[in-house]
This record gives structure tokens, sequence and C-alpha cells, in this order.
């Protein structure tokens, strides 16, 4: 698979790169948080949904199929119902509407994307006012106040979503630092699909002392 995430728009829109989309097969997802918002946002593409309330299994296997068959509407507007069991190959943008629930949701939905193993994309896209918050358990932050009974797993997992999309390192990183064991990575590396932050690969990566590291050095 080879997404490269995109920094998080303020504005609604996408930008095609030529020859990125083929119109006969690749699909765009759109995931928003609400059935209510599923719903507005299929009426405005005219485009169809896909929520936990889409009806049986074989209604929700019509709604896949007649999207996949379909050469003249690529987009499907859907909640996190849509998301196992799916493996469509040519999907190539996956689209998150406002801020998505956590960061590993986040990368289930972006995963979607890209499984032919060809360049595919992912995007958040943001309302011009947001900002990101400080996640606290005392009421001392700036903003979001986490409940003292909720895990501190998902205390982590918000305070990483709000680190990834306040897009002020790799976003690859800020996935990496979160879903996997710690690389000690601060970039994309070279021979990596490059993320908007990064732009290109890298050579070197940052050891966990501050200094720098050849890749095969990091590697072994």
């Amino acid at each position: 698979m080879a997404v490269t995430w995109s920094r998080p728009q303020r504005r609604p829109g996408m930008h095609g790169a030529s020859g990125l989309f083929n119109a006969s097969r690749d699909k765009i997802i759109l995931y928003v948080r609400t059935r209510d918002e599923t719903s507005k946002l299929a009426g405005i593409l005219g485009c169809a949904t896909y929520t936990a309330r889409s009806g049986s299994t074989a209604d929700k296997t019509q709604v896949i199929a007649r999207w996949i068959a379909s050469r003249t509407q690529p987009f499907l507007v859907a909640t996190s119902a849509f998301l196992e069991g799916f493996d469509y190959p040519h999907v190539r943008l996956v689209i998150n509407v406002n801020e998505p629930d956590s960061l590993v949701l986040l990368a289930q939905e972006s995963g979607r994307a890209g499984r032919d193993g060809e360049r595919a994309y992912s995007l958040v896209i943001l309302p011009s006012e947001w900002k990101a918050m400080t996640i606290s358990t005392d009421g001392q932050g700036d903003g979001m106040i986490l409940a003292q009974d909720e895990s501190l797993g998902k205390l982590r997992d918000r305070r990483a979503m709000q680190q990834y999309l306040d897009g002020r390192q790799c976003f690859r990183t800020s996935l990496s630092e979160h879903l996997d064991d710690p690389e000690h990575r601060r970039w994309c590396m070279a021979g990596e699909v490059p993320c908007d932050i990064c732009q290109s690969g890298h050579e070197d990566t940052i050891g966990p002392n501050g200094g720098q590291q050849k890749m095969e050095t990091a590697a072994g």
C-alpha cells in the first residue's frame, strides 16, 4: 500500500494530479462521524451512503456493488461502519470530513486506500476555525477535558490525534509513534511515499538522543 498523508485542509475541495485518477475504476470514500452528516453530504454529491443502518447484509453488499460498478460516480459517503471486510483495491482517495474520533480510526479508514500498490491519498478537511486543544484530566488545559474514568489509552489516542492534525511534524512519524513501537524517526525515509509535511524522503533518521544515525544503523 502506498498512501501519502496530506496536510489537513481548512476549506472544502480537493486538487487532483494529472494521471492520478482513473475514472473507470478508481473510487473516493468520504468518512463523516454521524448518519445525519452522511445524508447531507451525499445529497450534495448525489451519491450513495453506507452506515450501520444501511439495511441488511445483502442491502449493504448491493450498495457497494453498485458504487464499484458505476463509471460516473466515484464517491461514497460513509461512517466508520464501512471498515472491515472491504478490500476493493482501487480506492484512490480517502477524505475525513472534520476531525476523526481517534488516530487509530483514522489509520483504519485511510487504510482503505491504495491496496493495489499504486499511489493513493488520505486527506482530512477541517473547519477554518479548528485549532489543536490541550487534553487534560484536571480541567487545567485550554480545551478538551477528559473524564476521570476514561482509560489512559483513550487519553493517549486523543492527544495523538490532536498532534497529528496540528501538522507540526511528519504525519508518518505521528502515526508510527502512536501505533507502532518507537522508531526514533522524525520524517519520511528514502523509499517511502513522502507525506505532505516532508515532501521528500530523507536518508538519515534522528536517534533517541537527538543525534543522527544512518538509516541502516537505525534499522539494525
